[in-house]
Formats: structure tokens, sequence, C-alpha cells
């Protein structure tokens, strides 16, 4: 969630459909970030205006195009964005001091097996003034990704049954400062490894029950530890 934010949601308007032969899209004129909320260690994740606290000083544009078949879905999206806000010392203009987010994605499943893996890279274009003005070290550049692979358990304790017990382990590498403007030394600690396993209980294909164990590590070895998370996810 620091590269991609989680539960990112703002305002705007958008368009959706289908075409060809298992192809989607998705496209959004929406509220931008505000360089602001940017941090050296939680990336661009404090920008979010949600709605609540929206300007419309900035706007974006995103987008995203998938195609699918059955058991695989296959997929690129992106964010462009103006985060300057009314703040003309860091940009002017409604993309002033850009934020550009490209993400790759694929998500495969067969019988009981199913894998997932996440690319993704952001780019802060005036990283150097955003640091200027607030001072947090953001670095310039943010990318990260995971892999994960599944297997379903009930499909060899009860083979007839049509929920889902997933056993799954992920790998995880992220770096919030992966690139860094001139004037601003890169901590080692925003270099973070993160080693997930754990169990998935999905009763219905929109209802999940997660329990899971995570390791954290960095390259510089501080601030090291471990999590164990239990969490109720619900989709509609």
């Amino acid at each position: 969630h620091d590269v991609i934010p989680t539960t990112w949601r703002e305002i705007g308007v958008g368009a959706l459909g289908r075409f060809g032969n298992g192809w989607s899209y998705r496209a959004y004129l929406v509220n931008g970030l505000r360089a602001e909320g940017f941090t050296a260690d939680e990336g661009i994740r404090g920008g979010r205006q949600e709605g609540q606290k929206a300007s419309f000083a900035n706007y974006a544009v995103t987008g995203r195009l998938e195609w699918a078949r059955p058991g695989l879905k296959v997929g690129v999206a992106g964010f462009f964005g103006g985060t300057a806000d009314t703040n003309s010392a860091i940009a002017e203009g409604a993309f002033g001091a850009p934020v550009a987010v490209l993400a790759a994605d694929v998500r495969w499943e067969s019988g009981p097996w199913s894998a997932r893996a996440l690319l993704a890279n952001v780019s802060i274009a005036r990283a150097e003034e955003i640091n200027g003005v607030f001072g947090p070290d953001v670095g310039s550049r943010i990318q990260g990704g995971y892999i994960e692979g599944a297997y379903d358990l009930l499909a060899a304790l009860a083979p007839q049954a049509e929920a889902r017990l997933d056993a799954f382990v992920r790998y995880e590498r992220l770096n919030t400062q992966a690139d860094v403007p001139t004037g601003v030394i890169a901590d080692e600690a925003n270099d973070r490894t993160i080693y997930s396993g754990g169990l998935t209980f999905r009763p219905v294909s929109n209802v999940a029950f997660k329990a899971d164990y995570q390791l954290f590590r960095n390259a510089a070895q501080a601030g090291e530890g471990e999590r164990f998370d239990l969490g109720i996810g619900f989709s509609f």
C-alpha cells in the first residue's frame, strides 16, 4: 500500500466498457493528489484527498486496460495527475508537479492452484521542489511488486465443497526511495522486503476470512519485525 495506496478513492467522472474478444477498459477524470502529504517512507499515500478534502486545484486522469480468458486476467493501469494544489512555489497549472503511476498485473487460476503478480512504478516529477517546500525527503521514484501463489486445501480435503480454503505464500519488495532528487540521501530502511504466508477462507466468492503471518525486512536491517493479522473482506 506504500507504492499504490490501497483504499484510494477520489471524486470524478469516468467511463467503462468492453470490446473485442475479452478486452475491457476503464477511464476516469478525478481530483489530483496533494504533495503536502507525501513522505519518504509512505510515498504518495498521504497525498490522497478522498473526496472530503478535495480542493479541485489539480486534476488527474487514470485508467485500466484488461484482457481476460477463463482462468487468466492480464491488465495494465496508469495514473497521471497534478499535486501542487495551490502552492505556486512547487508548480502551477491543473497538472502542476505531476505524479505518474504505471502498473501491470496478472492473475491465473487452474483448479486448486492460483497465482498473481504485480509490478508498479511511481514517478514524482518535482520531488526536489516538494522537498524544498515541505522537507519530507520524498523520493523521485517509487517502485515495488509482489508474487503470490496459493493452493485450495479443500480440493483435497473436501472435493465437493464449493467454498475455498487457500493456503498462500507471498514475496513482496518495495522501495519508496528507489531514486532521490539532489540533496536527498536515500534511507536504506525504505528498501523493504516482506515475506507472508497464511490462509484465506472463501465460503462464497465475494466474502473472505483471512489469517496471515508477515516478516518485515529492509536493507538497513533496522526496525525489522513481524506481524500476525486477522481480517474479513467483502466485495460488491
